[in-house]
């Protein structure tokens, strides 16, 4: 809601002034906390979530806009009336042991009659921990979060404002990291799934031929000291991707005949490691070559590697934000797996018929990409590093409706990668996924331009539309609209590629919120809209119109 200037609002007290409290349908048992604070030149949002008896509502967010300190903008969610019982509730160890059982249970293996080896039973899991975030008393043992949940669309199985724990499980053998939740009050099991954001890749191959303009531009010429081939110990080397020829990148020189696939001009830490399906990071081999000019062979961990440092130099550039962290102190860490899959130059030719899969997650202070067979393309590896980067912003959950706009999010910005890298983009995305690895497989990938040609929908609510909560499983077919008005907007006759990349930066930075849907979304792009453009420009009529045409419309 737009607020008059006028008033005079404090910030401070906008829940808590007289009357306001009973307006928005809070009782002495809710208080609206302030959990972050952004600054935006003369611009500040401020965030607030709402907290029941001391208990996060997990989907209750309000953000207060405020410009030269005048606020003129509200918007965001509020549980209104909420009387919730929590007498009787699981205490955090009893849900922990239902969620282990369970767990083990799912994990076990039939084969060797083997139960799952969790990661805080293992020595070297827990010391490689404990040097990696510098703290003597860090643990892979699962901590609880208690949260009332509830999410406002119809994807979500959940009874409205459920009492939910929630703990992410690492086991060293088999190695998964899995979230988990339980029913606080009825002793079952609510959700279990991988805990990162998981997207199956089923594009073609990509020749030479597909990318008309191709920019000059080399990673070396976008980095500080670029006249310098060695950075600080890093040097710029060579090596041949998958799909973008011969590139060069940043990797460390470990001895006088070694290199590693390891970067500190980007974050504290960029490194690439092969996923032998059992290791650790921490104690996992360094991915070597006896020389900086990497071969063909080793195609697949160096795609990985130079990919994340364009994606990490693409935000670096166009928003000024280093690393997924935004100041550049954060641990990126690469896995690539391997399956024995072979290849022509380029990566034309592939003997698995199955589509790649790809994984983001953020984990015990590190940021993780993980990319298996083909997802070795340039905007593949950008979605992923984009999920980083929208979970320091909007932190849209990862299932629900949220979780679709999640990863229509990260498929906007990996063509806006690709684009800015190649000098055009194919306009097609990874494919659909699941939370649990359920996908139907198309070669042809996600498509912007034309999403029925690819089982999405074009408009919400359409066909192939999938309206139920399975869309839980099946979020990433859902983006179809989302990802189709962002190419009418991105298109040469609207709003072009960097003045959408803009626009949506500003979306995912200023507007939306944890539990944000379709709805939120038109009206999060069309404000971003405004604060660009200005309310009597032409420019935020033009957003809601493309969003009408994908039937995502002004709520009655």
């Amino acid at each position: 809601m737009l607020v008059d200037k006028s008033q005079n609002v404090n910030v401070s007290t906008f829940f808590t002034a007289t009357g306001r409290s009973s307006a928005f349908g809070l009782s002495s048992n809710d208080v609206m906390t302030e959990v972050r604070r952004d600054t935006f030149g003369k611009k500040t949002v401020t965030r607030f979530q709402q907290y029941f008896k001391g208990i996060e509502v997990g989907h209750a967010q309000f953000s207060l806009h405020t410009y030269w300190d005048t606020l003129y903008l509200a918007h965001g969610y509020i549980q209104e009336d909420l009387a919730l019982d929590t007498a009787g509730m699981l205490s955090e160890a009893d849900a922990l042991d239902i969620a282990l059982d369970s767990i083990s249970e799912f994990l076990y293996d039939s084969a060797t009659s083997s139960y799952p080896i969790y990661a805080w039973k293992v020595k070297s899991w827990e010391d490689s921990l404990k040097v990696d975030l510098d703290d003597t008393s860090a643990t892979h043992y699962p901590e609880g979060e208690l949260t009332i949940m509830k999410f406002p669309d119809k994807w979500q199985p959940l009874a409205d404002n459920q009492l939910v724990w929630t703990f992410t499980v690492v086991s060293a053998t088999p190695m998964v990291n899995l979230k988990i939740q339980v029913d606080a009050l009825a002793d079952t099991i609510i959700l279990m799934g991988t805990h990162g954001r998981t997207c199956f890749f089923g594009k073609t191959a990509k020749s030479a031929m597909d990318v008309i303009e191709i920019k000059s531009r080399t990673i070396a010429e976008t980095r500080d000291n670029n006249s310098e081939s060695v950075l600080g110990g890093f040097e710029i080397g060579t090596c041949v991707t998958s799909y973008e020829k011969t590139q060069d990148f940043t990797t460390k020189k470990k001895s006088s005949r070694n290199w590693v696939l390891k970067d500190k001009t980007r974050s504290k830490a960029l490194t690439t490691k092969v996923w032998t399906g059992s290791d650790n990071f921490w104690y996992a081999n360094h991915i070597s070559n006896s020389t900086n000019t990497w071969p063909q062979s080793k195609h697949m961990k160096t795609s990985l590697h130079w990919g994340t440092q364009v994606a990490w130099d693409y935000f670096d550039d166009a928003f000024d934000w280093k690393g997924m962290d935004g100041d550049g102190k954060d641990k990126i860490s690469l896995w690539a797996q391997w399956d024995g899959s072979t290849t022509s130059d380029y990566g034309v030719t592939w003997s698995d018929p199955n589509p790649a899969e790809a994984l983001y997650e953020r984990l015990n202070g590190r940021d993780y990409i993980w990319t298996a067979d083909r997802a070795a393309e340039l905007d593949v590896i950008a979605h992923e590093y984009a999920h980083g980067v929208e979970k320091r912003h909007s932190e849209l959950e990862g299932i629900g409706e949220p979780g679709i706009l999640s990863e229509a999010i990260s498929d906007m910005f990996g063509q806006l990668v690709e684009a800015d890298f190649e000098g055009s983009t194919d306009w097609v995305s990874v494919l659909a996924a699941s939370y649990y690895s359920i996908y139907e497989y198309q070669e042809n990938g996600r498509s912007f331009a034309f999403p029925l040609s690819t089982n999405q929908p074009i408009q919400y609510d359409g066909q192939y539309w999938v309206d139920s909560y399975e869309a839980y499983n099946y979020k990433h077919t859902n983006t179809g609209p989302a990802n189709h008005w962002f190419y009418n907007i991105a298109g040469p006759h609207a709003f072009g590629l960097d003045d959408a990349g803009e626009l949506l930066w500003k979306t995912i930075s200023e507007h939306l919120q944890g539990s944000s849907t379709y709805e939120d979304m038109r009206m999060a792009t069309y404000m971003s809209a405004v604060d660009i453009y200005g309310a009597c420009s032409t420019e935020p009529d033009d957003v809601l119109a493309r969003w009408d045409a994908v039937n995502v419309t002004q709520p009655t």
